[in-house]
């Protein structure tokens, strides 16, 4: 029964630290549905309101003014699968199949003929995992206790954009974050349910180029700077009270959104068809440790030691490669597809249910529907994780041996209001 102690120590040690840790890193893929049935290969195309978050330099293309709203919902199967008939482990387990909606509304204009303007307010991340605690009591001393996270960010983002001339333009925004975390897991030592919810601020910003040296190239270039959130928040286990300790304590933890750069071409070969690629790099490699500081006494003596407060990533910077294309039907409807590589930046060894990093491959279809005072997009994502076997000689930590494995669907709708 060591083996099960162990897990069971490992898990609870990691969740209090990691459980805001979801999908593939931090971030969603996709905003916008244009974008996102094309593969999310629009930094060199970028003629949408999702300019202000692909590139904003893209938002020079925009000669009127437009505002409306987008709306994603992120939905995730994944399972966990371990056996050691040994010591009689035999565990198969699901996510609770939770929605996880995330969207934006925008709003932008010219100003003149050379300058462009506008905000968008937007989840850059919402998503989470929900686990039947039924499923998962070999790994809690036979508890049924609840596995559950959820966190979520809202940005707030001015834009600014300038035309400097007909083949070269210029954006940037100011990104200011609100996070939102929240968490319900085993505690450590069979203590029972463990829950916690806090919020934070954090700020950052994008920079784009957009340049078109003919009617049938366009090229792009963007940079998102990294973002430091800082989370404040209130953490309970009422098993606490029994041992004489406070059962409540606040906290703080601080989480950094990497570095991201993108790069694309958009290939106009025929007035109705429209060929782009992207590739996207982002700075893993800077989620190296993160710390959880409690300010109760007695919680301070119980989790702030060096092994209990901090959490190490083995993390690596990965690029992603995308494709998508749009043929146009008529004047009024549009046809999409695209396809993209996101290859996981944690390997297995510290792999854990709580920490779902997958090689993804993506495939997307999106429909376009346009009048002269209003488009509607649809677009849907069908995200395909690469199945992940590990076994107990590879993981070291946090890391959990068994079969884990992912797959995301991800429908999508917007809605612009051209005036």
């Amino acid at each position: 029964m060591r083996i099960i102690k162990r897990f069971y120590y490992v898990i609870a040690l990691f969740s209090l630290s990691c459980m805001f840790v979801f999908g593939n890193g931090f971030n969603l893929n996709s905003l916008g549905s244009k974008a996102s049935s094309m593969g999310g290969a629009f930094v060199g195309l970028a003629d949408d309101f999702s300019a202000i978050f692909w590139n904003p330099a893209g938002l020079t293309q925009i000669d009127t003014i437009k505002m409306g709203f987008f709306l994603n919902d992120n939905i995730s199967f994944g399972s966990y699968k371990y056996k050691f008939p040994f010591l009689g482990i035999d565990i198969s387990a699901n996510t609770i199949n939770n929605h996880y909606f995330s969207g934006m509304v925008f709003y932008c204009r010219p100003i003149t003929e050379k300058l462009y303007t506008g905000f968008a307010i937007y989840m850059p991340s919402h998503t989470g995992a929900g686990w039947d605690g039924n499923d998962l009591k070999e790994l809690t001393g036979g508890q049924a206790l609840k596995w559950y996270g959820r966190i979520g960010v809202l940005a707030f983002s001015p834009v600014i954009s300038f035309k400097l001339n007909e083949y070269l333009s210029l954006g940037a925004t100011i990104n200011v974050y609100y996070g939102m975390l929240a968490l319900k897991m085993p505690a450590f030592e069979e203590l029972g349910q463990y829950e916690e919810d806090s919020g934070g601020y954090g700020y950052g910003a994008t920079f784009g180029i957009l340049i078109k040296p003919s009617k049938i190239l366009s090229l792009g270039f963007s940079l998102k700077t990294p973002v430091k959130i800082d989370f404040d928040g209130r953490a309970k286990i009422p098993l606490l009270s029994f041992l004489d300790f406070n059962p409540e304590s606040n906290f703080r933890r601080d989480i950094t959104w990497p570095m991201w750069i993108g790069g694309g071409i958009a290939l106009k070969p025929s007035e109705n068809l429209i060929i782009t690629g992207d590739i996207h790099w982002t700075r893993w490699s800077v989620v190296k440790e993160i710390y959880t500081y409690y300010d109760d006494f007695g919680w301070k003596e119980l989790f702030e030691s060096e092994e209990m407060n901090k959490m190490k990533f083995d993390w690596k910077d990965k690029i992603q490669y995308r494709i998508g294309f749009e043929y146009s039907l008529s004047k009024k409807i549009a046809l999409r597809g695209g396809y993209y590589f996101d290859p996981a930046p944690g390997p297995n060894k510290t792999l854990n249910i709580l920490l779902p990093t997958y090689t993804f491959n993506v495939l997307t279809l999106g429909l376009g529907f346009k009048t002269e005072d209003l488009i509607i997009d649809l677009g849907v994502e069908y995200m395909a994780g690469k199945k992940r076997r590990i076994s107990m000689n590879e993981i070291i930590g946090r890391g959990m041996p068994g079969i884990h494995s992912m797959k995301i669907i991800a429908p999508n709708i917007s809605f612009t209001y051209i005036f």
